[in-house]
C-alpha cells in the first residue's frame, strides 16, 4: 500500500544511506523541500512527485483533462479539487520523508535485488529516451535528472523497506488477530440494500445482454423524464411494503436493480470500501441502528437500506469473506496511517519552495 491512494504497487525492499548521500551533485544543490530529521526531499523530488501525482488524480477523477474548470470543482464539504489533491499529495510526500528517515534509523541495508531492479527501470528509460542528454532535458519537465529521478526510486523503495519492517510478516509492530478483529467491528456495518438506478440505465441487446463500450465498460444511457418518475414510485411502493411489514429479503429479490443475493449475510459497508457504496451510505451505515432501514441517495443511485447484526468475523459465510478479503490490510494501514500522520507533524517545510509549484501548473507525467 502506498502512503496515498492514488498511487499504488509500489513493492518491497531494503536499502541504505539517507537521501542526501544518493543524490546526484545537481540534485545535492536543489533547496531542500522538506526536512526530517537527516533526511531532505529536494525541490525536484517534490516536484517530480506532485507530477505524478497529479496525473493520477487528474485521470482518475477527471478522464485525464487538466484544465482549471476540473481544479475549480468542489467536494461535498466545498474543498477544491486542487486543495484536496494537494492535501493529499504533501502528506504522501511527507510519508515518504519519514520513511526514508526512519529507514536510516532502523539500519535497514541495501537489497542486491532492489538496486538491480532500479537500474532496471533507469535503464529502461534511458532505453525509451535514447540518450542521456534526452533523458535528462525530457525530466527537466519535473525538476529532476537521471540521478534525481534514482533517487526519487531509492526513496519511495526505502518507504516500502519500512512498511514491511513494521506490518510484514516479521514486522515489528505486526497486528494480531484480536487488533484486526477490533478493526472490523469498529469500522464496517452490515446491510441489507435494495439498489434502484434514478438517474440511467445500462443498456442492453434484444436477448437482454449488455452493450459494452469500446473500454469494455457496461454502456449506460440517461433516463427520460417519465422513466426517472417512474423510478421515484418504484422507490415509494417499496417504501410503502417496507411499512407495513413485507419482507425485506423479499422485497430485494422483486424490486432490487442489483442481484446481492449471493451476498448471504449482507453488504459489508465501511469507510474501506465507499468507492463501491460511496460516501453517503457509507455514513448512513455507520449512523444507523440494527434493525433500521433507512434511503441513502447518492449519485444517481438509491439505496434502501436495513441495518443486520454484524456477524461474528470467525463465522462469517464464503460470501462474506470475499468481501472483506482486504480487511487485514485495511487494518494495517490504519495503523500506518496515524503513526506516520503523527510523526509526519515534525517535519519541516519550506513554505517558499512549495508555494512556488502549485498543482495547477504542474505538468503530468504519464510515464517517468
Amino acid at each position: 500500500m502506498s502512503p496515498m491512494k492514488f498511487k499504488t504497487g509500489i513493492t518491497a525492499l531494503v536499502l541504505t544511506a539517507v537521501i542526501c548521500c544518493v543524490l546526484c551533485p545537481s540534485c545535492s544543490k536543489q533547496s531542500a523541500a522538506m526536512t526530517y530529521g537527516k533526511t531532505e526531499i529536494t525541490e525536484g523530488m517534490y516536484s517530480y512527485w506532485l507530477s505524478v501525482y497529479k496525473t493520477n488524480f487528474v485521470y482518475t477523477y477527471g478522464d485525464g483533462k487538466d484544465s482549471s474548470e476540473f481544479w475549480e470543482k468542489t467536494l461535498p464539504d466545498g474543498t477544491t479539487y486542487a486543495s484536496y489533491a494537494y492535501e493529499q499529495i504533501l502528506r504522501t510526500i511527507k510519508f515518504f520523508a519519514v520513511g526514508a528517515e526512519l529507514f536510516r534509523e532502523y539500519g535497514l541495508k541495501i537489497g542486491t535485488d532492489v538496486s538491480k531492479q532500479i537500474d532496471s527501470d533507469i535503464q529502461e528509460k534511458l532505453e525509451y529516451a535514447g540518450s542521456r542528454p534526452a533523458l535528462n532535458s525530457e525530466l527537466a519537465a519535473f525538476g529532476l535528472n537521471i540521478d534525481g529521478l534514482k533517487s526519487v526510486y531509492i526513496v519511495e523503495e526505502k518507504w516500502q523497506a519500512v512498511y514491511d519492517y513494521l506490518y510484514g510478516e516479521n514486522g515489528t509492530e505486526k497486528l494480531t488477530d484480536e487488533d484486526i478483529d477490533e478493526y472490523y467491528r469498529e469500522n464496517f456495518s452490515c446491510l441489507g440494500l435494495i439498489v434502484v438506478y434514478t438517474e440511467s440505465r445500462r443498456v442492453t441487446n434484444e436477448d437482454g445482454t449488455y452493450v459494452y463500450d469500446s473500454e469494455g465498460n457496461i454502456s449506460v444511457a440517461e433516463l427520460t423524464l417519465e422513466e426517472k418518475e417512474q423510478k421515484q414510485q418504484k422507490i415509494a411502493e417499496i417504501t410503502d411494503k417496507l411499512d407495513a411489514g413485507y419482507d425485506f429479503a423479499e422485497l430485494a429479490a422483486e424490486y432490487s436493480e442489483e442481484d446481492l443475493s449471493y451476498y448471504s449475510s449482507g453488504c459489508f459497508v465501511g469507510a474501506d470500501n465507499s468507492n463501491i457504496y460511496g460516501t453517503a451510505l457509507v455514513g448512513a451505515a455507520g449512523e444507523m441502528k440494527e434493525g433500521e432501514v433507512r434511503r441513502v441517495d447518492e449519485d444517481g443511485i438509491t439505496y434502501i437500506a436495513v441495518k443486520y447484526v454484524l456477524p461474528d468475523r470467525r463465522n462469517l459465510q464464503d460470501s462474506d469473506k470475499e468481501q472483506l478479503e482486504s480487511l487485514e490490510d485495511w487494518a494495517v494501514q490504519k495503523v500506518y496511517y496515524d503513526k506516520f500522520s503523527e510523526l509526519s507533524k515534525d517535519v519541516e517545510i519550506n513554505e517558499e519552495v512549495i508555494a512556488a509549484h502549485s498543482i495547477e501548473s504542474a505538468p503530468l507525467n504519464t510515464y517517468y
